[in-house]
């Protein structure tokens, strides 16, 4: 079983999965955003080739904490995603993961910017989990 998740914008969607036993998290791919039905179609594809039992969603909250509009494109897609592949979603904070994933990205020389915030989208959900 993997845990899917994603870094919703506009123009490209990051995917990253996690092993929730070993807590191993690595950036799987980018995606043009081609729109809910086209993204769902690939997102199906990952879920049954990856073995993908649950799904988290990035939601950039503003510094106040507050949802702006990306924040509620985010929840709009994640929920809509989650309903079309009847699994669970989560949504999580990610108000810092773009600034540390141009770090993380620079620092390893990789050009999928937004897989490596989904990854650390993941990492964060999955240091969430452990601590509850």
């Amino acid at each position: 079983m993997t845990i899917l998740g994603i870094d919703y914008g506009e123009k490209r969607i990051g995917l990253a999965l996690a092993d929730p036993k070993s807590g191993a998290v690595w950036p799987y791919e980018v995606l043009g955003n081609a729109g809910n039905e086209a993204v769902a179609k690939r997102l199906r594809e990952v879920v049954a080739l990856e073995n993908v039992a649950e799904i988290v969603v990035g939601i950039p909250l503003t510094l106040s904490g507050a949802e702006g509009h990306a924040a509620r494109a985010a929840r709009a897609f994640g929920t809509e995603v989650g309903a079309a592949l009847a699994l669970s979603v989560t949504f999580i904070d990610e108000r810092f993961t773009s600034v540390e994933a141009m770090r993380v990205a620079e620092e390893y020389g990789s050009k999928e910017l937004d897989a490596v915030a989904a990854a650390l989208i993941l990492k964060t959900y999955l240091g969430s989990t452990q601590n509850s």
